[in-house]
C-alpha cells in the first residue's frame, strides 16, 4: 500500500488526469489534513499502479 498528499485542495488538476473515476472518488472522498489531502494507493494490478504514477507526476511537476 502507498500513501501519498496530493497537491493543495485548490488544485483541480488532479481530476483531470486520465485516472480511474474509482480513483478519483477516493480522492475526493478522503478528508483534509492541513492544504492537502492524503491519497492511499492500493496497488493490486497494474492499472491502479499506472493511475499512482500519474498522480505522482503532476505531483512533481506542481512544486
Amino acid at each position: 500500500m502507498e500513501t501519498i498528499n496530493t497537491i493543495e485542495l485548490k488544485d483541480e488538476r488532479v481530476y483531470t488526469l486520465d485516472i480511474s473515476d474509482g480513483v478519483k472518488e477516493k480522492i475526493r472522498s478522503t478528508g483534509d489534513v492541513g492544504r492537502s489531502k492524503p491519497c492511499i494507493f492500493e496497488i493490486r494490478d497494474r492499472s491502479l499502479m499506472e493511475d499512482l504514477e500519474k498522480v505522482m507526476l503532476l505531483k512533481t511537476l506542481c512544486k
